[in-house]
C-alpha cells in the first residue's frame, strides 16, 4: 500500500466512527472493528494507517 492508501483507510474507518456516532452514541461499531481486527491478528492494523497500540 502507498501511504495515501494507508492514509485513506484510517480517514475512512474515522469517519465512519464520527457519523455513526453522531446518529446514535450507543452504538458499538467501534468495539465491533477492534473485535474485528482482534479475530484477523495476521491483518497489519499499522499499514491501514492506525498505531500499533
Amino acid at each position: 500500500m502507498t501511504e495515501n492508501q494507508r492514509k485513506r483507510a484510517f480517514g475512512v474507518v474515522s469517519c465512519l466512527l464520527y457519523l455513526c456516532n453522531a446518529i446514535d452514541p450507543n452504538n458499538s461499531i467501534k468495539n465491533d472493528i477492534k473485535d474485528l481486527f482482534v479475530l484477523h491478528p495476521n491483518i497489519p492494523v499499522y499499514m491501514l494507517g492506525f498505531t500499533r497500540d
